[in-house]
């Protein structure tokens, strides 16, 4: 066989072998949050959204904005695995200032499953 041949079918055989290897799923996370943006203008209204992958142990979704001036925290009580997924709250009137957005699942007593966190800015 030539070169050309050769090549081709080294390709071919390569492509049908990617096709054959087993895909593993991706493991769900069991948290995700979502703030749109990072900049916001004074007094800022910001609406957290927060995906949760319902499992029997989740109890309360804490999330907080905590800030150079201000703190505030909401606390969603969660049904274990027949709760819904997406919670979505919105904090108002937020002052100038830089604030981290953090989002925790928690078990019973307070037990952190998961968390995360994102920083954002109010301006003048």
């Amino acid at each position: 066989m030539s070169r050309p041949v050769l090549s081709s079918v080294f390709v071919v055989g390569a492509t049908m072998l990617v096709w054959a290897l087993p895909v593993t799923p991706r493991a769900a996370t069991p948290l995700e949050l979502r703030v749109p943006g990072y900049f916001y203008t004074e007094p800022a209204s910001v609406q957290v959204t927060v995906s949760v992958e319902p499992e029997s142990a989740n109890r309360m979704l804490r999330i907080e904005m905590d800030g150079d001036r201000m703190f505030r925290s909401t606390d969603i009580a969660l049904d274990g695995a027949d709760d819904v997924k997406l919670h979505t709250i919105r904090f108002r009137n937020l002052p100038s200032g830089m604030y981290t957005v953090r989002a925790r699942l928690l078990a019973t007593n307070d037990r952190e499953i998961a968390s995360a966190q994102q920083e954002l800015e109010v301006a003048r």
